[in-house]
């Protein structure tokens, strides 16, 4: 994984101790929670990964001529989209939760726990029976709670609505071909 787009997060005011020594790693391709023995060991590793971020960053600017810049007006390569689907979630441990967290029914041998794929909330199969095509995985659906769902069913009707117009504009450039070609062979 390249050190491109890494962000590192800890939970430093978190009053537990399982709780304090974590800090989580997030990127477009995986996301995830690490755990040190001690909030020392955590604030080393924060320190040696903030420091390879900083050195590769520093590096990688002695090789850019010039800066890119997206169509949205930032700087490209300048973070993770916080935008659902885009990168992976960071999960939530499957031990810190006995209850659904969007309907709060709680988890039995009969009623199991599944993660949202785009959130990473820990939630029943009544709050997670859809599926959507996700972009960090390359548009393959995976398992989403409802509330997800209808966040990118409502960013894909955007999309839809480019489609039509596209759509629209192909109709009309055959038909002036078709029509072009008609008049040559008359």
């Amino acid at each position: 994984m390249s050190l491109n787009h890494f962000q590192v997060s800890s939970n430093a005011e978190v009053d537990g101790e399982e709780m304090s020594t974590e800090f989580e790693l997030t990127s477009p391709v995986r996301s995830f929670t690490v755990r040190a023995n001690s909030v020392r060991e955590r604030n080393a590793w924060l320190d040696a990964i903030n420091t390879a971020i900083e050195d590769h960053a520093s590096r990688k600017a002695t090789f850019v001529v010039t800066s890119t810049t997206s169509t949205n007006g930032s700087s490209a390569g300048s973070g993770i989209e916080c935008r659902i689907g885009v990168a992976p979630p960071v999960w939530v441990p499957d031990r810190r939760v006995t209850m659904c967290q969007k309907c709060a029914v709680e988890f039995t041998v009969l009623v199991r726990r599944h993660h949202c794929r785009s959130c990473g909330q820990v939630i029943c199969s009544s709050c997670s029976s859809n599926k959507a095509p996700l972009r960090y995985l390359e548009f393959n659906s995976a398992r989403v709670c409802d509330s997800c769902f209808e966040a990118l069913e409502r960013g894909k009707s955007g999309f839809n609505m480019i489609s039509r117009i596209f759509f629209k504009i192909r109709i009309l450039i055959f038909r002036a071909w078709r029509n072009r070609n008609a008049e040559g062979t008359v």
